[in-house]
């Protein structure tokens, strides 16, 4: 079990090292920080640069709880310091937190000066990052009205809030699709797309540990079927060419294509074509080429998709793509779960991806990726789904030593076995199946 300590005890620690024993400031928290990590004390949210009490951030907090007459440059100023601080870490988050700068904060955002407001939501943007559970009615209020100005900073920020507030917080996603969130998010989507693709994404997340069931299925069929969603973000991959927002906004599409209808929209709005040109760019980039292996697997869920990627020679861009990049993991692994998708029940797409050269890229991606699980297990589905339906296909397999190679992972990493024995079955191939559960006669006495 984790022992953890308060600032407080820390901070008498390090003033007791200091008049006790005659230690410099340096010395004594350097003292201090042994004597607990010894103790098996995590200091992770601890502050060991400065004593609480005269720590910048906490000055800067008490200096907004009562500003007087400041003026709007003194107040951006110390919204600056508590940025700066809570940018650092989750220890100075906690103590921001404990010093009361999420309120303070939030009545500084109805300061009468856009400029304190923006520098207001700044450090609400560093403090609640990873740490969103401050936010409370007063802070929706905020948030939802800085959305409605026009100064591009201060939405920006709140944008910006908004999303650290999404993220891993079940709560707060509710509350703000309650509030109508979603009509401000499509309002500001052709002039902030990136900010809104992100919250879009976090909204659709299962990440909170605290809740049994969240509704990011619900949250998603609102996003696509409300507020057009689909065809915004396959319009916006389309006419954007910068190879870091592009992998936001696939990622974003691959998370909101959570039915069957809406992989078939997506395609018929154009975004697979759009997608297979991304692919043929031979400048593009390992990321973009990642993610949209990831969004055309999510894609060729539907099995129309699946036949519109052979009609389009998608098969051959896909397995091409991936050659390029086979030492990637993030290829390696979307790239091989994109080829078992599209192979699924569909002895076709399995015949084009042989034509294509698919089996000697799975044989040596399991051979480049011996070490990582998760790539192995994808590329023996693949494998699988290629040949359970198209017999004629395993020798190729064969030839390619694939039994030798799959045993050897089935050897090194036990959480493959079940994939390894599945694809050993449909190649024809000798496997060991045990049965794991036997019944037997129970006498009744």
């Amino acid at each position: 079990m984790v022992r953890v300590i308060s600032q407080e005890t820390f901070d008498a620690v390090v003033t007791e090292n200091m008049e006790e024993f005659g230690m410099d400031r340096i010395e004594a928290v350097q003292e201090a920080q042994q004597q607990f990590q010894t103790q098996g004390v995590n200091l992770d949210n601890i502050v060991t640069d400065s004593a609480e009490i005269d720590h910048p951030m906490v000055q800067a907090i008490k200096f907004l709880a009562t500003p007087g007459d400041a003026s709007p440059e003194d107040l951006g100023q110390r919204c600056d310091i508590i940025a700066q601080e809570c940018a650092k870490g989750l220890a100075e988050r906690v103590m921001a937190t404990k010093h009361k700068a999420y309120e303070i904060l939030v009545q500084t955002t109805h300061h009468d000066e856009i400029v304190v407001q923006s520098h207001a939501m700044q450090a609400l943007k560093e403090l609640l990052n990873g740490n969103p559970d401050p936010l409370e009615p007063e802070g929706f209020k905020a948030l939802l009205k800085a959305l409605n100005e026009t100064d591009a900073n201060l939405i920006q920020q709140s944008l910006g809030v908004t999303l650290n507030c999404c993220v891993r917080h079940e709560g707060n996603r509710q509350n703000f699709i309650r509030n109508g969130l979603l009509i401000h998010l499509n309002r500001l989507y052709d002039t902030y797309p990136i900010e809104v693709v992100q919250i879009w994404q976090a909204l659709v997340q299962d990440d909170d540990v605290r809740v049994p069931f969240g509704q990011a299925h619900e949250h998603a069929r609102e996003i696509v079927e409300e507020h057009s969603a689909l065809t915004k973000l396959t319009q916006t991959i389309g006419q954007n060419s910068n190879p870091k927002e592009l992998p936001l906004i696939l990622s974003c599409l691959s998370s909101l294509c959570v039915r069957n209808e809406y992989c078939q929209a997506v395609a018929a709005d154009g975004g697979l074509k759009v997608l297979l040109e991304l692919l043929v760019d031979p400048d593009q980039t390992k990321d973009v080429v990642g993610e949209v292996l990831k969004l055309i697997k999510a894609l060729a869920g539907n099995d129309n998709v699946k036949r519109d990627i052979l009609k389009l020679d998608g098969i051959r861009v896909i397995v091409n793509s991936m050659s390029k990049y086979t030492s990637v993991k993030l290829v390696a692994m979307f790239g091989s779960s994109a080829l078992t998708a599209v192979s699924l029940r569909s002895p076709e797409n399995a015949t084009a991806i042989m034509a294509c050269g698919g089996g000697q890229l799975l044989t040596q991606i399991l051979k480049i990726h011996m070490n990582t699980p998760k790539i192995l297990i994808s590329c023996c589905n693949a494998i699988r789904n290629i040949v359970s339906r198209s017999r004629e296909l395993t020798a190729e397999f064969v030839e390619l030593d694939i039994e030798d190679l799959l045993n050897k992972i089935r050897r090194l990493h036990p959480s493959a076995e079940d994939a390894v024995k599945a694809a050993l079955r449909d190649l024809g191939l000798k496997v060991d199946l045990k049965e794991i559960w036997t019944g037997g006669a129970v006498k009744n006495e």
